[in-house]
This record gives C-alpha cells, sequence and structure tokens, in this order.
C-alpha cells in the first residue's frame, strides 16, 4: 500500500536517529493513494496532488507536516504546475472559466480566478510583477494570458498560436517561441502590455521556421545570444536587445548554408565564449560581445581543418582559462576573447614538464585563493594492470608557471580495476574542497576529495558496495 511518508529533510533539527512515519492515511485501509507535484510554500506548508484512482481523495492537499494539518484544499485535478506570485501559489484546473487558481495553503486561503475564455493553463512564469500564463484555448491552438491576480486583471495578451514554449525572462521581458501559419516558429517577446507582445523577427521569412528547439544559449546584460536560422546562412549565432531592430546575425562563421554547429557556450567578459566549425579552421573557440565587429574566432590552435575543443574552462574576471588536448598532452590557455589577448603556459616554465597523451584530464579548473587548481590523471602499465596516480597543480592567474602541489596513487586501495576508469559522474568546488565521484573498472563508486587549504586528500572507495573499507582515507 502506498501512503504518504513525511521527511523533514529540510531542517537542520533532523538527527539519523529519527525514523520515518505515517503522516496521515489518505487513502483509508488497504487502498493506496498516488501522488504528484510537491510544492513547498514560504510559511512551509506543502503542497501536493493526490490522483484520481482515488476518487473519494482526489484533488489538491496541504500539509503542515502534522496529521491535522494535512487536509485536502479542493477536489478534481489540481496543481499539474504551480507559480508563488503575490503571497499565493497559483496553479490550473481543467475546469473551463474557473481554470486559474491561487492559495495560501489553506481551504480559507484557496480561491478561483473565473474568466471566461480560459479553460486551461498549461505554464506560468512571474515577469514584471504580473503572471504569464501559457493558455489553451482549444486542442491545438495557445495564448500568452497574463494576470495580476484578479478577474479583471487576466486577459490574452496574444491571437492563437499554434504551439507556444517559455523560453527565458531578461530585463522583465518574456521571451517565447510560438507558431503561426504565416511565420512559422519564431520568436516572440512580451513586457504583459499588448502592445508590448509581438513577434520579434520574422527571422526565416515567409511560413520557414528559424528554431526547432530552444535557441537561447546565454543572457550577458540586457543581450540575448541564440542560434537561429534564416534559410540561407544555416543554424549560426545571433543575438537580440528585446527589439526588432536590434534581432541581428552575429556572423556566418561556415559561410553559405551549412550551419557551424556551435556548441559549449561559457558567459564571461561581457559576452560569450562557444564552439563553433569553420571550413579552413575546423572547431575552435570563438567570442562574441553581441556585436558582428566583436565575433572572432579567438585562436587556431589546432592548425587547419583539426578541431581543438576545451576539455575544462573557468572564468575570472574579464579572463578565461581553458585546456585544450593535443598531441603533446594538455595546454593551458588564459583569453580576453581576442587573438592577441590569448596566452598560453610555455613549456619552459613547467615543472614537471607537460603531461603526454596517455594522461588524462580528471576535473575543471578550480579558482581558490587567487591561484587556479587543476588535476591530471596519468595510467601506466605496472604488470600485471594498470594503474593511476593523481597529480593536483596549481598556476598563477598570469600564468607565469606551474607548479606540483601534490600526487597520490589510489589503485592500491583496490583489489582490482582502475580508480579512475570513467570520467566524473560529479564534479564540484565547496570553499576549498573540489569533489569528484569515479568509476572504476570493477564497477565500483569512489570519490576524491582535495583540500587545497591543507593540500590533503580524501579517498572515499566502493562506496555502498563493501561497508567495511569505505571509510575515509587520508592522503598526504
Amino acid at each position: 500500500m502506498r501512503k504518504i511518508i513525511f521527511l523533514l529533510l529540510a531542517l537542520p533539527m533532523l538527527t539519523w536517529s529519527q525514523t520515518p512515519y505515517l503522516l496521515k492515511d489518505i487513502t483509508p485501509g488497504s487502498g493506496s493513494s498516488t501522488f504528484s507535484t510537491f510544492h513547498v510554500l514560504p510559511n512551509n506548508r506543502v503542497l501536493f496532488g493526490v490522483g484520481a484512482s482515488s476518487p473519494s481523495v482526489f484533488g489538491l492537499w496541504s500539509t503542515d507536516g502534522t496529521t491535522a494539518g494535512t487536509y485536502r484544499l479542493r477536489p478534481g485535478q489540481g496543481g499539474g504546475w504551480f507559480a508563488y506570485y503575490n503571497s499565493k501559489a497559483y496553479f490550473s484546473t481543467t475546469n473551463a472559466g474557473y481554470a486559474l487558481w491561487k492559495t495560501d495553503g489553506t481551504i480559507s486561503g484557496t480561491d478561483s480566478i473565473p474568466v471566461s475564455g480560459l479553460n486551461s493553463v498549461s505554464s506560468a512564469s512571474v515577469v514584471n510583477n504580473l503572471l504569464f500564463l501559457v493558455a489553451n484555448t482549444s486542442s491545438t491552438l495557445s495564448e500568452i494570458w497574463r494576470s495580476d491576480g484578479t478577474s479583471a486583471g487576466t486577459y490574452s495578451l496574444t491571437v492563437p498560436l499554434g504551439s507556444v514554449k517559455t523560453l527565458s525572462v531578461v530585463n522583465n521581458v518574456l521571451y517565447f517561441m510560438a507558431t503561426t501559419p504565416a511565420n512559422g516558429t519564431e520568436m516572440w517577446r512580451s513586457d504583459g502590455t499588448t502592445s508590448g507582445t509581438y513577434l520579434l523577427k520574422d527571422i526565416f521569412t515567409g511560413t520557414g521556421s528559424a528554431f526547432t528547439f530552444n535557441p537561447i544559449k546565454g543572457v550577458v546584460n540586457n543581450t540575448v545570444f541564440l542560434i537561429a536560422n534564416n534559410g540561407s546562412t544555416g543554424a549560426e549565432l545571433w543575438s537580440t536587445n528585446g527589439t526588432t531592430a536590434g534581432t541581428t546575425l552575429m556572423a556566418d562563421i561556415y559561410p553559405g548554408s551549412g550551419s557551424s554547429n556551435i556548441t559549449k557556450f561559457y558567459t564571461g567578459n561581457n559576452g560569450v565564449y562557444f564552439m563553433a566549425n569553420h571550413p579552413t579552421s575546423g572547431s575552435e573557440l570563438w567570442f562574441s560581445d553581441g556585436t558582428s565587429a566583436n565575433t572572432q574566432l579567438i585562436r587556431d590552435v589546432a592548425t587547419g581543418t583539426a578541431g581543438a575543443i576545451p576539455e575544462t574552462f573557468a572564468v575570472v574576471g574579464n579572463a578565461a582559462y581553458y585546456t585544450y588536448y593535443s598531441s603533446s598532452g594538455y595546454l593551458l590557455y588564459k583569453t580576453n576573447g581576442t587573438s592577441i589577448g590569448t596566452t598560453t603556459l610555455a613549456a619552459s616554465t613547467v615543472t614537471p614538464a607537460f603531461l603526454s597523451a596517455q594522461y588524462s584530464l580528471a576535473n575543471t579548473l578550480h579558482l581558490y585563493n587567487n591561484e587556479l587548481y587543476y588535476l591530471h590523471v596519468i595510467s601506466h602499465y605496472v604488470a600485471p594492470a594498470y594503474e593511476d596516480t593523481l597529480y593536483v597543480f596549481k598556476t598563477d592567474l598570469n600564468l607565469s608557471s606551474r607548479v606540483l602541489v601534490n600526487k597520490t596513487k589510489l589503485d592500491v586501495v583496490l583489489t582490482g580495476g582502475n580508480f579512475f576508469a570513467n570520467y566524473p559522474a560529479l564534479s564540484t568546488v565547496q570553499g576549498s574542497h573540489f569533489i569528484s565521484t569515479y568509476e572504476t573498472t570493477g564497477n565500483t563508486n569512489n570519490l576524491v576529495i582535495y583540500n587545497a587549504a591543507n593540500n590533503q586528500f580524501k579517498l572515499f572507495y566502493k562506496l555502498g558496495t563493501d561497508p567495511a573499507v569505505c571509510g575515509g582515507m587520508d592522503f598526504q
């Protein structure tokens, strides 16, 4: 039987000695309840839906974590989505004319917002102190509506559209994709007024569609960077400031109707860094500040049509740091987005020398105490198997030198298989701690924590498989 079990995981007083308990037998007896769409309110009440498989309890429920404080707010469908606005959680039902509701988690604070013609709402966003709704006016058509929480202040901003997908909010403007018979799928914008809601630009003129997926790849200040296809240049980088005149192609990187296959977006230095393919330079790192004049290839690192894909990337102030893999190993670069402002760590300054092609990069670049730390792994054969050693390097922000600060051989704790057989499933930074998880060739899960503050490793290995040996082991 399925019941609701309440776990106060977010409360600091929780201890491991506490045990889960049955909060409420919502479907009495041996019957089961189905749950959906849990939403936590600022007043610490939790909203959740109970499915139609239990007709007597079907509807939107609320709980404060007590049996007495767990009750149904209203019967029927509700709570497919929630949007918090003006101290209330808004949600939708399928009742025509009564599709929009709001609640504070109590029965007395739950009300409908009657609006003629509003039959259902598939999603909502808060923009410019208004609630924007994607409203379904028929089985195939949608519209953008706005609401201030009153019936009079809830109305449509657009004509019926074939489909609508909200994308992003920038400078109090909602950007969304919409499809019309005359213009295909293009980007629209709305500031919550009728006059401020319109097709941003018919990029693929006529019935053709400029987009087949979410095109927004980055937002810097008030500039939105997107990938669009105008029918003659292929899918390339565009930018917009929210006006028709300010929506322009940055560069036809792969000339003609071919696309430059733009990937790997990073924001920094008042612009975006991205990978793009050019017919003579191959796939390399580019930069754009939202103008055509400053959209450029940073450097043809792998000369000719060979590609050079950054494997790690970090932005510090107005500089970006990244690593490339080359036939001689990994190279560390610093750039301000221009070719002349791009430098690399010279091999003559490196102690020890650059790692060879057999080394694999184990982690991303980490900034700590105004220095860049990065991790390398060497897998070398020592009969009868390969062994892994983890190296930690650091460099100053000018890339004047690279120093080996620590290394540890980790395979000695394993009974078989390489510790770093696969790339990290998780890589993150918590202050001075760099954390990565790996899976070995023996399908065991391992955790490495490096603390830059005391230059110490801690290893947790065979997680979940061998409790006797998965405790922390320190390496100095």
